[in-house]
């Protein structure tokens, strides 16, 4: 079911999350993954923006939008512009990749299965939905970008009692349990608008603010901490319609709880990006981008541009059942900069690199305690 309702260009977005909604019974493995797509409430409605080089077209205020009954009642502004269809040139045979061409495929790939982790969070509290999502190391000391609806389990390690919740970060090709991790940083506005989505078995959202950054602080039993991580660097440029883009995930839709568990694989794939939006202005916050790795489980994957810089990372899709025919979206580096400076009224970068990771856990602690009691506070109601 695709929820992206277009209204004189305005382009509202209610698309299910990408993270692996399960339940985990008392002392048994995972169960089962099931589908995530009912509603969960937004804070505003992404705008199309069009390409930097196409022509901006004007267009009559938007009326209101609305959805089923079932759905909050939205109310998007007049549009910044129209997308225009871009004219693509007649189609020629294309060449055999040279060596170079190859040689930087092998990078890329080998640079997001290195960088690639996937995050399984539960709790004793039986009412919570487990969840399974992608994070992507950005630093090579181990910090890792994944979203918020998946990383705030982090915000109840005790409840519903003392150790009551946890996370295990995996990673490799099968996914096996390798590192545990504490926060560096949780979007507050998210958390303060999204406070009940792990009591919803099918939440829903535009993505704004979906976002975490994670320390790696232990090793797994068995396990043995790195001395340094393959790390994806964040870029400073602004996605472009059609730019060529690797998008890495830890997909888990179409396998069972045991698979997930121990057969687990890194999907990568190739595409382009088919459309940039904003949430409050001539900003790009959001790219939309299809492909394999639009499945459930995919939520904190990267978006790499061909410098194999990130350029967004994956948080919501839409959900046809068939995936070719899904679109995913990944908040921008831009949104997520200008969302982290206005929450912490630092610099994203700058605060990241002037600290060691143990001391962002610190630094963060007191605001994640706060955090914490919101959190509680709305699921214990």
């Amino acid at each position: 079911m695709d929820l992206r309702i277009i209204t004189a260009g305005v382009v509202v977005l209610l698309i299910a999350f990408s993270a692996s909604l399960f339940s985990l019974p008392p002392n048994t493995a995972i169960a089962p993954i099931e589908t995530a797509t009912s509603t969960l409430a937004t804070t505003s409605n992404p705008t199309a923006l069009p390409s930097s080089k196409q022509t901006v077209a004007t267009t009559t205020p938007a009326k209101q939008a609305t959805t089923t009954s079932a759905k909050p009642k939205l109310a998007p502004t007049a549009p910044l512009a129209t997308p225009v269809a871009a004219s693509l040139p007649a189609q020629t045979p294309t060449p055999a990749p040279s060596t170079n061409s190859l040689d930087k495929l092998d990078t890329t790939i080998g640079l997001l299965r290195g960088s690639l982790v996937n995050i399984i969070c539960a709790s004793n509290d039986k009412s919570l939905h487990s969840i399974s999502g992608t994070g992507v190391v950005i630093d090579s000391r181990g910090l890792i970008l994944t979203v918020a609806h998946v990383a705030q389990y982090l915000l109840l390690k005790d409840y519903p009692q003392d150790n009551g919740s946890s996370c295990v970060v995996r990673a490799g090709s099968p996914a096996e349990n390798s590192y545990r991790a504490d926060l560096v940083y949780i979007s507050g506005p998210w958390v303060a608008a999204n406070s009940k989505t792990l009591l919803q078995a099918e939440p829903t959202g535009t993505g704004e603010n979906d976002f975490a950054i994670l320390a790696i602080t232990d090793a797994t039993k068995g396990k043995t901490l790195p001395a340094t991580y393959t790390s994806i660097p964040l870029s400073s440029e602004v996605p472009e319609i059609g730019e060529p883009v690797s998008i890495g995930s830890y997909g888990a839709e179409f396998l069972s709880s045991t698979q997930v568990r121990s057969a687990l694989y890194p999907t990568i794939d190739f595409r382009s990006i088919v459309d940039r939006l904003t949430f409050v202005a001539e900003t790009v916050d959001l790219i939309a981008v299809g492909g394999a790795a639009a499945q459930e489980g995919s939520s904190g994957g990267p978006v790499v541009n061909k410098e194999n810089k990130l350029i967004g990372l994956i948080t919501t899709s839409t959900s046809d059942t068939s995936v070719s025919n899904r679109t995913f979206y990944a908040i921008t580096m831009g949104h997520i900069r200008r969302s982290f400076k206005a929450d912490m009224g630092n610099d994203l970068s700058p605060y990241l690199s002037s600290h060691s990771p143990l001391e962002l856990v610190q630094l963060f602690s007191s605001r994640a305690g706060k955090l914490s009691d919101t959190l509680i506070r709305a699921i214990s109601r």
